[in-house]
């Protein structure tokens, strides 16, 4: 197979020659959308490669799941670690309904049944039905991976956008009120959920940026600490550090009480760092196991869950950060203010997840109000 590149308008368009079908008949492939010719001629050399070494599979040939596969492996390099491992969970459980169609069969129709077997049934894990939202970043996922695969022209369309996903109804927040936080504070004292579990409750990080918290992070006399990185926990356990979801660190000031918390904290820190010797990871993490390593995201969220379910509680560690927002929402504390410490790129954000839970900050503004009657 040979090929050349062609000058089409504003573009370059690449013309894979493909030999000659049953009756004599020259096959050609059209790839277009390149604005320059280098690009195109990139894209050729790869092509070329593909052909060589035997890896080239024609589009008629192709089926949904080598073009997943694809996709994640030359579309998705620029992901997050931990990103584009959720993605790779999420195409495999979509190759399992749709993977063995090829490509340009694939339909609205199909798709449309994938959505309603993971709604009634779920995935072939057989862990039950799929939520609305989850089965909203299945569709947003392979959405992007079809949309791809039409401007490489692969797809005439994507199927995707003739489905019809289940709606996502608004669910109340999982939260704790005062009580129950404090109960919770004093049940998990002298557990190893107890510093994850009050800085969740007091700062609203998230499990990550818990996780990665370093003591030079945290200035005692100014009672404050920073969060500057994010805990992610890769496959086969291991846990790397990155930066914030957005980007950006962000100063939050702590109650009083934390900081002796933290002061005692560290100190039994120090002394369990002598017990174990020369076994210790000298890693200032805040938050660690009894030799210093890092705890794994994946597992204080499981251990909480099952402490929080073993004692009638409804709520996942995550439930912590919007419990944060409520108990400082119920004191009257400004909506930005609240989105400051949680670290929410817009205070939009903010409003649209809490404002439920403001209602008394609309009853407030009328009776202050009254000054002018």
């Amino acid at each position: 197979m040979s090929g050349h590149i062609v000058k089409r308008g504003k573009g370059y368009s690449i013309v894979l020659e493909l030999g000659r079908d049953a009756s004599g008949k020259r096959r050609t492939r059209w790839i277009s959308g390149f604005r320059t010719k280098k690009q195109a001629q990139a894209k050729l050399a790869d092509l070329q490669y593909e052909i060589r070494n035997g890896s080239y599979i024609e589009p008629a040939r192709l089926t949904t799941g080598q073009w997943l596969d694809e996709w994640i492996e030359k579309w998705c390099g620029h992901l997050k670690p931990y990103t584009r491992r959720g993605r790779e969970f999420i195409i495999g459980q979509m190759k399992a309904e749709i993977g063995d169609i090829p490509l340009q069969k694939l339909s609205g129709r199909d798709v449309q049944q994938m959505i309603n077997t993971f709604s009634e049934v779920g995935t072939n894990a057989n862990r039950g039905p799929l939520s609305p939202s989850t089965i909203g970043k299945h569709m947003t996922c392979l959405s992007a991976a079809l949309n791809k695969a039409v401007e490489l022209e692969l797809l005439r369309r994507n199927p995707v956008t003739a489905t019809v996903r289940p709606r996502i109804e608004r669910s109340d927040l999982q939260i704790l009120d005062q009580d129950e936080s404090k109960h919770l504070l004093n049940v998990l004292r002298e557990t190893p959920l107890y510093m994850p579990v009050l800085l969740g409750l007091t700062t609203g990080m998230r499990r990550g940026e818990i996780l990665a918290l370093r003591w030079s992070d945290v200035d005692l006399e100014a009672q404050t600490l920073s969060v500057r990185r994010n805990a992610v926990q890769l496959d086969k356990g291991k846990v790397i550090f990155n930066e914030t979801k957005t980007g950006k660190s962000r100063p939050i000031t702590l109650p009083a009480f934390v900081i002796a918390e933290l002061r005692r904290h560290n100190i039994a820190q120090k002394e369990m760092r002598l017990q174990v010797g020369n076994r210790w990871q000298d890693n200032n993490l805040v938050c660690c196991d009894e030799t210093g390593k890092a705890l794994k995201p994946e597992w204080l969220s499981s251990r909480f869950s099952y402490f929080a379910k073993t004692h009638g509680l409804n709520i996942t560690f995550h439930g912590l950060r919007h419990s944060h927002a409520s108990l400082l929402l119920a004191q009257g504390v400004h909506m930005k203010v609240v989105q400051e410490r949680l670290g929410h790129s817009k205070l939009a954000m903010t409003m649209d997840t809490y404002s439920h839970l403001a209602k008394g900050m609309q009853e407030e503004a009328a009776s202050k109000l009254e000054c002018l009657g």
